[in-house]
């Protein structure tokens, strides 16, 4: 390994962004007749996040949204919005629940039970075909997910072999990096055609710098907050391995 590779899982290796999610949820469509809110959300305890390592995050959260039963893929939906609101935007990332919940609870009111298991096969059907420009489209049309920051963590979460979370911080990291770097960032807020494209290219840029970290050997893996088994890079490890170091150099060689 170079200079470059060693930033990149020295970054994978020292990403810790909670493994916040929602254990339970109850009450669907409850504001629907202008009824008020029953139940709450039900976050998951401190022991538990803890418990919940990052690969057993995502297990978790594809086998909820890849059920086929409404009330489990409502929740994983809900609980991938939960888990993107739940660490603040402040340098310290101090946990706002209060607004997680609340945005939790958006999406849960948003959603319609009848169609999003349909809605969710679609997606993942585009991406097991490679298609992320098309699941990216699909994924706009979910309550709470028609922005590039929030339809790319729900992508992630489906497919991180495939896709890379990319929000306004990874973007003010490419395109401080300038050059090349500066034209994989994708437009943030409402997703158009041309976002969708824009964010299909960037995840083929983590697929291809995934592949070259994997073809260094199983040395080069990386380690969930720097110890224990090492791990295959996928797209998502190498988005992390950037939002960690915020160095876009790490993305590849010029």
């Amino acid at each position: 390994m170079d200079d470059i590779d060693l930033k990149l899982l020295e970054g994978r290796n020292n990403y810790r962004y909670p493994t916040a999610y929602l254990s339970d949820v109850s009450g669907l469509k409850v504001n629907r007749e202008g009824k008020p809110p029953v139940d709450r959300p039900v976050p998951a305890t401190s022991e538990e996040r803890q418990r919940m390592g990052q690969n057993a995050w995502l297990t978790h959260h594809k086998d909820l949204l890849s059920s086929g039963d409404p009330n489990k893929a409502i929740l994983g939906v809900m609980s991938v919005c939960y888990w993107g609101f739940y660490a603040g935007a402040d340098p310290e990332r101090r946990p706002t629940e209060g607004r997680a919940l609340t945005r939790a609870m958006w999406v849960r009111d948003g959603i319609d039970e009848n169609t999003i298991c349909e809605q969710l096969e679609d997606i993942f059907t585009a991406l097991e075909n490679g298609d992320v420009k098309s699941a990216m489209l699909s994924v706009r049309h979910i309550s709470q997910f028609g922005s590039t920051s929030f339809a790319s963590k729900l992508l992630s979460a489906m497919a991180p072999e495939l896709c890379g979370t990319h929000d306004s911080v990874v973007k003010e990291d490419l395109v401080k990096a300038g050059g090349k770097w500066a034209e994989l960032a994708v437009a943030q807020g409402p997703i158009k055609d041309k976002t969708a494209e824009a964010y299909a290219k960037w995840c083929a840029q983590l697929v291809k710098r995934a592949d070259e970290m994997n073809a260094l050997g199983s040395g080069a893996g990386w380690q969930e907050l720097g110890s224990g088994a090492r791990n295959r890079w996928r797209a998502l490890d190498v988005e992390r391995g950037l939002f960690y170091s915020h160095d876009a150099t790490v993305l590849g060689r010029a």
